[in-house]
């Protein structure tokens, strides 16, 4: 008899196994569809989270979609991450995925910090942004079009994003904002 317990625990734990391997799996194949450019592109803002459950309806991951850009097209593309389920969503895990996919476009940016403050989200950008800017105002603005629309589409408890530089008011060749000035409103 308890062979047979035994036996129905250990299938029912590599069923839950195989499973997930199945989402992630799909998850993976979806993601990279949309990169290989069958996804949506374009800044138009769409349903952002998407919960990935197990046969029993157990949340096991999230999709979240962010902005990134098509350095090619000189445009804003959508992309897709899967994160885990205890995974928080927060400004600055938005901020990791975008400047991580302006990377494959060989555009290097650092993000030092996102923080909240009533309701407004200040991301801190290192002095790299400024060596962007110099070269291309179009690409600047993308950037933070990208880095803005991603936080304010996926996180709902900020109502607007504003920059600063290591700490100082975002000023660069072609942007100028005062410090906490909103950049993008929800």
């Amino acid at each position: 008899m308890r062979k047979d317990i035994r036996f129905a625990i250990c299938f029912v734990v590599i069923m839950l196994l195989v499973i997930l391997c199945i989402y992630r799996y799909l998850a993976d194949k979806e993601i990279e569809s949309e990169r290989s450019g069958t996804g949506t592109t374009g800044a138009v803002p769409t349903s952002i989270t998407h919960v990935i459950t197990d046969s029993e309806g157990e949340v096991i991951l999230h999709r979240i979609r962010y902005y990134t850009i098509k350095l090619s097209q000189m445009d804003i593309e959508t992309a897709d991450a899967v994160i885990g389920e205890n995974a928080e969503v927060t400004p600055l895990l938005i901020c990791e995925y975008v400047s991580d996919s302006l990377e494959d476009e060989e555009i290097e940016i650092t993000v030092k910090g996102a923080q909240l403050k009533d309701r407004l989200c200040i991301v801190d950008l290192g002095r790299d942004i400024l060596e962007v800017s110099k070269k291309d105002r179009q690409l600047e603005k993308l950037i933070l079009d990208a880095l803005a629309m991603s936080i304010v589409d996926n996180c709902k408890d900020v109502e607007g994003v504003s920059f600063s530089i290591e700490n100082q008011p975002y000023s660069s060749s072609w942007i100028k904002l005062e410090s906490e000035e909103v950049y993008l409103k929800r």
